[in-house]
């Protein structure tokens, strides 16, 4: 064998043990291994539908629900598979994972993937929504009504019926007052409008399994006039959404608290037909229209709640920005201060109070009252939208570690099982509570919790 042969040989066998190394030790093309977060691919500007499947991921509630269904119909058995992907429950597949059965499954139901960037907020409805749709589909109907909804949260104080007309809410056809737009200073102002909720519309459900996201408000109308009070109306909701004040406003530094006490806020609602100002009105005179304060409350609390910051503000000149105002919240939030039923408390103790304070001499004041915590919930998920426009940009997660039922409530999580993770489609990264809590929130994701938090 001559020297050039023999060069040769020596630089294929060289070529052929290295190649072999990088088979045996080297990275693979999809690793395969099992990890407490996994990340997903982005599809072509589908970050908007990756950190909505992030954040269900981290709701226990929304996990175990989803598994539980009796009847599943195509996209919640792929949710169920594409959840426990997302929280490491599932070894052998790739790594990260491509979340293009759920957008097979979305299609079925009438959604067509955007060419261009989606909202993500929009889109976590058309999930709940469809997965309704199917639930309804292959669940038996059954009788009911509001009153079966509610039942597992009764009221503690019974509100007494007034000869006005307060009549429960079982047998009412409730309808819908439509509530003024205002405009001042280029921005919209929207008032609430809800979904109509009559006994027909409940007398064929399924209430077997209802979403940990669905809720219900309250509202009830007081007329300035006479002071006649309509009957309780029930509106369901999957989320909240909440506006941030005025842009001409100073602050530019908001909490979530705050919002929400502006949600709960009474209203001057103009241009309604009051029952008792046209109580005993002629057939030929026309309808009185006069106006009624409006107040809103939270009947029944989910066990997910799901806050929506809107951050779309429209200019005098029809265009619209994205605002960047600052909202704080934390990791663990009371829901007691926006409820129906601790409303009512309130309003008999106030009256409690009036008559003890005449006879103490005003020893007594409505802020002495201790407040009972019983809807504590604690932060789950956030998603950030990064980008000047809603409608452009790339949405983030940040999520907490799936915990199972017995570590749910835990505050003080096992060192050895991370808390928070920071997901951008496939990267995926440890990170920390304070980093969480000081982003910019768009979409935050609350779990309820069943026992006391930050005092365990």
């Amino acid at each position: 064998m001559d020297k050039e042969q023999i060069i040769l040989f020596a630089g294929i066998t060289g070529c052929a043990l290295a190649l072999a190394a990088y088979v045996i030790w080297g990275p693979s093309p999809t690793r395969k291994k099992k990890g407490p977060i996994v990340g997903l691919r982005n599809l072509g500007m589908t970050c908007f539908l990756n950190t909505v499947l992030q954040s269900l991921a981290s709701c226990s509630f929304f996990v175990e629900w989803s598994v539980s269904l009796p009847r599943k119909g195509n996209l919640t058995q792929t949710i169920e598979k594409i959840l426990r992907i997302l929280n490491g429950e599932v070894n052998g597949v790739d790594i990260p994972y491509s979340p293009i059965e759920i957008v097979s499954a979305i299609r079925k139901h009438g959604w067509t993937m955007p060419h261009s960037e989606h909202d993500a907020h929009e889109f976590f409805h058309v999930v709940l929504t469809s997965i309704e749709e199917e639930i309804t589909k292959n669940s038996p109907l059954r009788k009911s009504c509001l009153l079966d909804v509610l039942e597992e949260e009764p009221s503690s104080t019974e509100e007494k019926h007034q000869d006005h007309g307060d009549t429960p809410p079982d047998t009412q056809n409730i309808s819908i007052v439509e509530n003024k737009i205002i405009v001042s200073n280029g921005d919209i102002a929207p008032t609430r409008s809800f979904a109509c909720i009559n006994k027909t519309s409940l007398s064929l459900v399924d209430k077997s399994k209802p979403s940990p996201f669905k809720g219900f408000l309250t509202s009830q109308l007081k007329c300035t006039g006479c002071g006649f009070v309509s009957p309780l109306r029930y509106d369901p909701f999957d989320s909240i959404s909440l506006h941030l004040p005025s842009a001409s406003s100073v602050l530019t530094h908001y909490s979530l608290t705050q919002l929400l006490d502006k949600f709960v806020e009474t209203e001057q609602v103009e241009g309604v037909e009051c029952e008792g100002c046209n109580k005993n009105r002629a057939e030929t005179t026309p309808v009185i229209s006069t106006e009624a304060l409006k107040t809103l409350r939270f009947g029944k609390l989910p066990k997910c709640l799901c806050f929506h910051i809107s951050r779309l503000t429209m200019q005098s000149n029809g265009t619209t920005y994205k605002r960047q105002d600052t909202v704080e919240f934390s990791e663990y939030l009371t829901m007691d201060p926006y409820t129906h039923n601790t409303l009512i408390k309130k309003n008999i103790s106030n009256n409690k109070i009036s008559k003890e304070t005449n006879e103490s001499n005003g020893s007594i004041r409505p802020e002495d009252i201790p407040e009972c915590k019983n809807h504590l919930y604690r932060l789950k998920a956030v998603i950030v939208h990064c980008g000047s426009s809603e409608w452009g940009g790339h949405f983030i997660t940040y999520r907490h570690g799936y915990l199972r039922s017995q570590t749910r409530h835990r505050c003080k999580d096992s060192r050895n099982n991370p808390r928070w993770f920071y997901t951008s489609d496939e990267e995926v990264r440890q990170t920390s509570l304070a980093e969480v809590l000081s982003s910019l929130p768009y979409m935050l994701f609350y779990e309820k919790c069943e026992t006391p938090g930050p005092e365990d």
